[in-house]
């Protein structure tokens, strides 16, 4: 990455008119499209031009660093954005300028900041200082670049281009960070620059700052030439002048500082910019003191000079006396040994750790760094510095060797800031940043370390890089396409899923065209949104088009398109893309299927695992006399709250249904005028794709017209049945009856007689009281005629005696209440259901025990409940073809009962069939 350099030329005051040249009429046009007006050229150079400027909508006054065509060049685009990028996170550091946009449109780079100043190289030429301004503006920007190097960035671009000064509070403020991001390049001031793995150091920006304060304080440079290089590339300090040989009115401390902080050996510099801002106060205060210490009182320093005149021979024949005033100098070495005992002060209450330690041994550390290893300060001195570290590092180099490494480049004046992982007292590792360099103590060749513990910002990049990781992969295997695209629509970047989903590879598709894959039919519209979206910055819209795929088919897309060009990390429209052909084939089949369901004459809707109704159609809306807003997202208790009866038959058939039984039964429901109406009620579980079930669907029949015309047919049947029952029983049993008296007074004849054929007789007359019987049977089952002498309690007498003497079937039977019914209708058919399901214990259950049971509450609600303990059936509909089980559920319709069959294989079978009087 190469630097951005300016050259500092340029004639400011001129007007900016827009007809300058072609180039500049371009930049104002771009300019007044970003939504500034252009106006005063404060510097211009070959690489770029710095205007006045206000923004057209609030009026605000800002500066336009305008870059010319062909500068900077790409690389250096990045560098920009860099520059952007950590400027924003220094936001916090008031003397670091912040700027408002980044802008890169065609061949015209432009940077908007405030208006508050001038750079610091402009400002010296067109406005002189007094010594004391100097130093406060020295000060300044010494404190700022403290505040810069806490936070970890190293300016690397330190020139008088990059300060400006604020016209109206005189302070300074740092830009143009392009170089901050570079922490790894070689070192043109080494000693062995050509040294490998050599790395940026701080001290860089001390040379910088030496350059600019030689400017600031003598009004020259220490360097010849135009070019900026010499604030970055030092110049042998042999050949450069000092600062108070140029300025006579420069006090020496002040020359020494800054010749020191220009020296060629970084080594040679000052170790911690903290001490110079001390050293600059301490002689702004020894300026201010001496302007005003006259007439005040104050002790006023004479320093005596004594000469003698000697004649030919030798002897002394004169004396001179030469008195100067030597209270500036006094004064400034009062001030260093007050500097010296606030630099202690520094160094004990430095938040970093330091330790001065020579070959041997750590010989001196503050306190930050007994606490950083848990440890005494008369303990941690007895420590070769290698000792605080485990025996390897972790690229598996010796902790003794590495550290010798590093003394030796910092002997050299390469830097020494390297990473290394330390121990605590009690074993626990971190890493840190470790700083080496020479320092003279009383002669002693030495090194101090400054110690950073970087534990929090490594555990801050290991989350960063997981997270990178994560968000790639999250990229990679979405069904989403993420892409970017320019200002004109083309593909800058798109990423992996598109060759999953559309055929193409990325790099098939970057740099062409989005439109291009668009349908023709779809090309306009898209086109005529992406336009206003362009106007938009940040809005969000989402848009359906037709994309081809590589094979030629054309699928059918859904984007989520964000404009995001004024984001100078993106600089582009941002598309999250998906293909919903299959979803739109859903949709319209599900939107057929609603329809279905919406017209259907038979009630339907559906309740979720939470007993609350999700969907219902407007049949059952209007069946029960119900508003959409009464019924959905509402609990069966909370609709039918006026009405226990079908509260009760919902919620008990509910529950059976969702533990995954298909129920089929019968209910009615009373209109508010009174009439009653009859539904065949199902409800099946409905389970998902993972089996698992989610709610019940509910299918109601309106059965009220059919019921009644087959009762009315059945009426007439039962007519008929009881005619040829009553013709059973009082006709062909009696013709019968006749023939056997008969057969057994012929047997009676023929037995006085001793003939043999009277056992003939006998037989007849017994096969004829068999056929009454079977008579007899036939009637009562074609029609009941004794259920009116002998009611249900001498059926179920009969059932019980039938099954446990002809059968081998224990019986146990249950009655309660008035068991009476009148209704001879209702006593029928109840009789028929109970005998179907009797006749189909005995055949198909191979059941052992029965039990039945009739109830009859005060509020004539009659409950008939059949069990066995047999092998059990299938009771859905689909299988339910059996003609017993059908009959019954029919009867039960006829009379308006619920009939209920609960059964699962190897479990037994109950019926239960309910109804109200």
């Amino acid at each position: 990455m190469r630097r951005l350099r300016h050259v500092y030329e340029g004639m400011p005051g001129q007007r900016h008119d827009g007809n300058h040249n072609r180039s500049g009429y371009q930049g104002q046009v771009m300019l007044k499209a970003e939504g500034y007006r252009t106006g005063e050229i404060l510097l211009e150079n070959d690489i770029c031009t710095i205007l006045r400027g206000t923004g057209i909508s609030d009026g605000s006054p800002v500066q336009i660093r305008v870059y010319k065509p062909g500068s900077p060049q790409w690389e250096d685009r990045t560098v920009l954005r860099n520059d952007f990028e950590i400027t924003a996170s220094l936001s916090h550091i008031t003397g670091v300028m912040q700027y408002i946009k980044l802008l890169f449109r065609g061949q015209y780079p432009a940077v908007i900041f405030p208006d508050r100043g001038l750079p610091l190289n402009l400002q010296l030429r067109t406005q002189p200082s007094t010594l004391e301004e100097l130093l406060k503006t020295a000060i300044n920007i010494a404190d700022t670049l403290r505040l810069v190097h806490e936070n970890g960035i190293i300016h690397g671009n330190l020139t008088p281009f990059n300060i400006y000064l604020y016209d109206k509070t005189g302070s300074a403020a740092i830009t143009g960070f392009s170089m901050a991001p570079a922490r790894e390049m070689k070192i043109p001031d080494a000693t062995d620059s050509d040294a490998p793995g050599a790395s940026r150091d701080y001290r860089e920006d001390y040379h910088s700052l030496g350059v600019i304060f030689y400017e600031m304080f003598t009004g020259v440079l220490p360097f010849t030439g135009s070019s900026a290089m010499g604030y970055f590339i030092p110049p042998s300090t042999s050949q450069v002048k000092p600062p108070h040989e140029i300025n006579k009115a420069l006090p020496l401390v002040l020359s020494q500082i800054i010749m020191k902080l220009m020296s060629k050996n970084p080594g040679e510099r000052c170790d911690d910019v903290k001490g110079i801002i001390v050293e600059l106060q301490t002689i702004l205060q020894s300026a201010l003191e001496n302007r005003h210490r006259t007439g005040q009182g104050i002790s006023i320093w004479r320093d005596l000079t004594v000469t003698s005149g000697h004649d030919s021979r030798g002897r002394i024949t004169q004396n001179y006396s030469i008195i100067e005033d030597d209270t500036l100098r006094r004064q400034v070495e009062k001030a260093l040994i007050d500097s010296e005992e606030k630099y202690r002060n520094l160094f004990e209450s430095a938040k970093d750790a330091i330790a001065i330690f020579n070959k041997e041994r750590i010989i001196d550390c503050n306190q930050s760094l007994c606490d950083l290893f848990h440890i005494t300060k008369e303990a941690i001195v007895r420590y070769d510095l290698s000792r605080l570290a485990p025996e390897f590092q972790p690229e598996e180099i010796s902790s003794e060797k590495k550290l010798i490494q590093q003394i030796k480049l910092a002997d050299k004046g390469i830097a020494g800031r390297f990473e290394w992982l330390f121990l605590r007292l009690d074993g626990e590792p971190f890493f840190a940043e470790l700083n080496i360099n020479p320092v003279e103590i009383n002669n002693d060749h030495c090194y101090q370390a400054i110690i950073r513990d970087i534990s929090y910002r490594k555990e801050a990049e290991k989350a960063l890089k997981d997270s990178e990781t994560k968000l790639r992969a999250l990229i990679e295997n979405s069904s989403d396409i993420i892409s970017i695209l320019d200002r004109s629509g083309l593909h800058m970047y798109d990423s992996s899923p598109i060759e999953r989903i559309l055929g193409f590879r990325p790099e098939d598709i970057v740099g062409s065209q989005a439109l291009d894959y668009i349908h023709p039919d779809d090309a306009s519209r898209i086109r005529k949104h992406f336009k206003q979206l362009l106007k938009l910055p940040g809005q969000i819209r989402t848009m359906e088009f037709r994309h081809t795929h590589k094979n030629g088919s054309w699928h059918l897309m859904e984007s989520t398109v964000r404009n995001l060009l004024h984001d100078p990390l993106i600089g582009g429209v941002v598309l999250n893309t998906r293909d919903i052909t299959e979803r739109k084939r859903t949709e319209e089949v599900l939107k057929i299927y609603s329809n279905i369901v919406s017209s259907s004459q038979e009630l339907m809707a559906f309740i979720d695992t939470s007993r609350i109704f999700l969907a219902a159609n407007n049949a059952f809306l209007h069946a029960f006399n119900k508003k959409r807003r009464d019924v959905i997202n509402r609990s069966i208790d909370a609709i039918f709250h006026d009405n226990d009866e079908i509260k009760n038959v919902f919620a008990s058939n509910y529950e059976n249904s969702l533990i995954g039984k298909a129920i089929h039964t019968i209910m009615w429901y009373d209109i508010p005028d009174g009439k009653r109406t009859f539904y065949d009620l199902s409800m099946h579980p409905f389970i998902d794709r993972n089996n698992i079930i989610t709610g019940v669907v509910i299918s109601l029949r309106d059965t009220t017209r059919e019921l009644q015309q087959e009762m009315q047919i059945l009426n007439v049947g039962e007519k008929e049945r009881k005619k040829i029952g009553i013709e059973l029983h009082d006709g062909l049993s009696h013709d019968l009856l006749g023939i056997a008296i008969r057969s057994r007074m012929l047997a009676e004849r023929l037995q006085d007689r001793s003939m043999d054929e009277s056992s003939d007789a006998m037989k007849i007359e017994e096969m004829i009281n068999n056929a009454i019987n079977t008579t007899r049977n036939i009637a009562q089952g074609v029609f009941p005629v004794n259920l009116e002498k002998t009611g249900f309690d001498g059926l179920f007498k009969k059932i019980k005696m039938d099954l446990e003497e002809q059968h081998g079937i224990s019986c146990k039977v249950s009655m309660h209440g008035q068991l009476q019914i009148e209704n001879q209708k209702i006593a029928i058919h109840l009789h028929h259901i109970i005998q179907e399901a009797v006749i189909n214990i005995i055949k198909h259950s191979g059941a052992t025990r029965v039990h039945l049971t009739l109830t009859n509450d005060d509020d004539d609600n009659v409950t008939l409940i059949i069990g066995d303990d047999g092998r059990g059936i299938r009771v859905d509909k689909e299988s339910s073809t059996g003609m017993g089980l059908n009959i019954m559920y029919y009867r039960a319709r006829l009379i308006g009962a619920q009939l209920t069959i609960d059964s699962s294989p190897g479990g037994g079978t109950e019926i239960i069939c309910s109804f109200r009087l």
